[in-house]
């Protein structure tokens, strides 16, 4: 009151001054009008540029001047705005001497005063165990209303709550709505974060996670790093709707669109394919988990390309930050020029459905109202276009304001490209459904439900050796076979009925052909099997038998045997000549008879006698047949008819000439079977001068 007084003297003692042109105080932005205390010091300020304008052109000293500007501001006579006014209706002299002084010394902070208020006086500030109740309820459901929580806490409580105020039990009424929902507003503005990463861990990443530092950090060269994604198209075409596949080389920001029907491996190897072409070979590609880009056909092009395949874990769009951005680019910055738009979220969605709905209650088709005109081909060319003419030529904030052809004009190393480009195509030529691997039957390669072809198949028939396929795309009557392990080419297989060709004459080539391979590999075989004897076996098996007992003796074992002397020694081994028992001769004699008893007439000078089995078996041995002598050639362990037989098989085929010819039918007959033949065969290399010709009569 008393500065209020002496400045109203001050005022009726000062001689008239014409009216001080209006302060000019700018109202401060709301945006930075983060309380009450800053509105206080925006205030402050504004009444200070007041004084600044009052003080020099009204002639009076500094304390004269103060009090007069204060009572003229109090009496609403110094022009401010209505809201610096409404802040500070009255000021005092002190309190312009130290808002002067406050800013004189730099700390215009401290105009926006210090009041505390009764923070933490409140019934929820006093009562902790409510407190952390309504904390434990919007942990677990965060978007519960006020009115909610406040059921719940009754349901707890009850209408009134314990509190404790200086140490003196109170009991208040349960906090009313308003109250709780300042409380839950400060709650959330104070958990705002944990809040974020529990229920919007996606909104979280985009605005809380730390991104302190760059995520093309060591990208020094174009094609280190590509980045490839996929996203449905936020349009809409008179063929349906596209899936958008987008790949980027983080060094040079240049981008690639390759529009897709639906999410396939087919449509990332065609943009890698793009990308190859018209960039050169990266060295690493960075992926999601989506099938589209972990399948087995992918995995196994980008190891063939010897690309490094780096699938970033899932639910980790930062991990490929740079076409997660470029892709929101994309759709932000052409999808919406284009007809057919049908938005960014499901909220622009729904606004777009419901005018749908509205139009087709007026007769309006769906297509019409959204202006749908273009075709899936329509928009491969306009992202073709935009990406190579518009983005690429536009200055990259990433790039430090270089465009990414200016990027990629600053590199002047080399890149690796692939001069072979019908080689890449049909490395990365559509793979068949499944894991891309396919093997072959007696019928050939079955893709698709249609049998494929070629010669060159018939050593795999039926091996269940699996091959790699893949698809002509500009011929659907061929594929190209590859061999897995190791990776290389093996035919094109061909459908006759796609080609139009004769299905008939087709299999008959390959009838001839397989029996030509089998006759070749049959005689490698026996070949083979020439080079290791049955008595090799049998050699084999005996020099690999285990040793024998272990000699025991004693020096009294020892000393009897010196006495036994040489003439009481054991005798030596007998020697084993291979000849027939008298039993064995009878039966040899009578096996002989069968035999010829089968070929009929024994009428040629050259042919085996007849042998009757004699009565005496030892006699019988006087009478052998005349192929008896080429039984040392019949390895032993056979039966006795084996033997008979083999030997006078050999001993006919020694010499054309020999035999009748119903006995030539009966050699005939037994060289018919297989293992008879080939038994034979083997058995002629070891006769001295007629084996070959054994040989070329049994071939």
């Amino acid at each position: 009151m008393l500065a209020a007084r002496a400045a109203a003297e001050a005022a009726k003692q000062a001689p008239a001054l014409p009216a001080p042109a209006p302060a000019k105080a700018a109202r401060p932005d709301p945006r930075y009008l983060t309380g009450k205390g800053q509105l206080r010091l925006d205030a402050k300020l504004a009444i200070l540029a007041a004084w600044d304008a009052f003080w020099p052109p009204c002639g009076l000293g500094l304390v004269q001047a103060q009090h007069k500007f204060v009572g003229l501001y109090n009496a609403t006579e110094i022009a401010v705005e209505g809201w610096v006014r409404d802040t500070e209706r009255t000021i005092s002299f002190a309190s312009l001497r130290r808002w002067i002084a406050r800013r004189e010394e730099g700390n215009i902070n401290q105009l926006a005063g210090r009041y505390k208020g009764q923070a933490g006086r409140s019934t929820l500030g006093l009562a902790s165990e409510v407190k952390a109740a309504l904390g434990g309820i919007l942990a677990q459901q965060p978007m519960l209303s006020a009115g909610t929580v406040r059921d719940q806490l009754r349901q707890r409580f009850g209408e009134t709550i314990q509190i404790e105020i200086d140490g003196q039990p109170e009991e208040r009424p349960l906090p009313s709505l308003r109250q709780i929902q300042r409380e839950i507003a400060a709650w959330r503005q104070q958990n705002s974060q944990a809040l974020a990463a529990v229920s919007d861990p996606d909104g979280w990443k985009n605005h809380h996670m730390v991104a302190v530092g760059s995520a093309s950090e060591g990208i020094v060269r174009p094609n280190q790093l590509w980045e490839i994604d996929a996203s449905p198209a936020d349009m809409i075409c008179v063929d349906g709707r596209w899936s958008i596949y987008v790949a980027i080389d983080v060094y040079t920001r240049r981008l690639l669109v390759y529009i897709s029907r639906t999410p396939r491996t087919e449509a990332a190897l065609l943009l890698i394919r793009r990308a190859i072409l018209a960039w050169g070979v990266p060295e690493t590609i960075r992926t999601d988990q989506g099938s589209d880009f972990t399948s087995a056909i992918m995995r196994r092009a980008l190891a063939l390309l010897q690309i490094r395949h780096d699938a970033a874990p899932p639910f980790s769009p930062e991990r490929k930050a740079f076409v997660e951005r470029h892709i929101g680019f994309l759709q932000h910055d052409l999808m919406p020029m284009l007809p057919g738009f049908v938005g960014h979220s499901v909220a622009d969605r729904k606004k777009i459905e419901g005018r749908r709905s509205f139009a087709q209650r007026l007769g309006e088709s769906p297509e019409k109202l959204l202006q749908v005109s273009m075709t899936g081909e329509e928009l491969q060319e306009v992202c073709d276009y935009w990406a190579g003419t518009q983005y690429e030529h536009r200055p990259h904030g990433g790039l430090e304001g270089r465009s990414p052809a200016e990027k990629l004009a600053h590199y002047t190393g080399d890149l690796p490209r692939i001069g072979n480009e019908r080689a890449l195509d049909l490395l990365l030529a559509p793979a068949p459904a499944g894991d891309g691997q396919r093997a072959v039957t007696k019928k050939g390669i079955k893709v698709e439900g249609t049998w494929f072809w070629s010669d060159a198949l018939i050593p795999w028939v039926g091996t269940g050796e699996r091959f790699d396929i893949r698809l002509d795309p500009e011929d659907m009557g061929r594929i190209y076979v590859y061999r897995a392990e190791p990776w290389e080419f093996v035919c094109v297989a061909i459908d006759p009925d796609r080609l139009g060709l004769d299905r008939r004459q087709i299999a008959v080539q390959a009838k001839t052909a397989q029996k030509a391979w089998v006759k070749e590999r049959r005689a490698e075989l026996l070949r083979a099997g020439k080079q290791f004897q049955p008595h090799h076996m049998a050699a084999a098996l005996l020099g690999t038998a285990p040793a024998g007992p272990i000699a025991y003796t004693t020096p009294a074992l020892e000393a009897a045997a010196n006495a036994a002397g040489p003439e009481r020694q054991a005798p030596a081994d007998p020697i084993v000549i291979r000849d027939l028992t008298p039993d064995m001769e009878e039966a040899a004699a009578k096996r002989f008879h069968d035999i010829e008893s089968r070929a009929g007439s024994t009428s040629s000078s050259d042919s085996a006698p007849a042998i009757t089995p004699a009565s005496n078996p030892v006699q019988s041995t006087a009478s052998e047949p005349a192929y008896a002598g080429h039984r040392r050639y019949v390895p032993t362990g056979l039966s006795l008819a084996q033997t008979e037989d083999l030997a006078w098989a050999l001993w006919m085929l020694e010499d054309e000439a020999r035999g009748t010819p119903k006995q030539r039918q009966a050699l005939t007959e037994m060289l018919a079977r297989r293992s008879f033949r080939q038994l034979v065969e083997t058995l002629a290399e070891q006769m001295p001068t007629t084996g070959g010709e054994i040989t070329k009569q049994t071939a």
